[in-house]
């Protein structure tokens, strides 16, 4: 699957801000909206990051950098961390999983690697 990493981070994106609106009962926050703009930021430097022979996991560095920024704007925009960041904070945890866990078709050169 030529495009499996983004489809992965898309995927998490997606459903946190489905399961946020689900969960928070109408009442959005900002740190939700703060998180679901950091994971759509996240999911196009997936897609805009190419992976490399030198640095094989750079899309999957982005996905955990995404993630751990989620927590850490979680963490400093409340004095409580609700179900919906909660959900959010799980979701960036596993579009970072599926993305490292998604293999890419190919390098540049034409190589093929098992996982990158």
């Amino acid at each position: 699957m030529k495009y499996g990493k983004l489809a992965a981070i898309v995927l998490a994106t997606v459903l946190s801000a489905v399961l946020a609106v689900v969960t928070a009962g109408g009442a959005l926050t900002a740190v939700v909206w703060v998180n679901a703009a950091l994971l759509g930021v996240g999911s196009v430097a997936v897609f805009l990051k190419s992976n490399t022979v030198a640095w094989p996991y750079a899309k999957t560095a982005v996905a955990v950098a995404t993630a751990v920024l989620t927590v850490v704007a979680s963490a400093l925009l409340t004095g409580g961390i609700t179900t919906p960041v909660v959900l959010q904070i799980v979701l960036a945890a596993l579009g970072a999983v599926g993305v490292y866990a998604t293999p890419a078709t190919e390098l540049p050169g034409g190589l093929s690697p098992k996982r990158v």
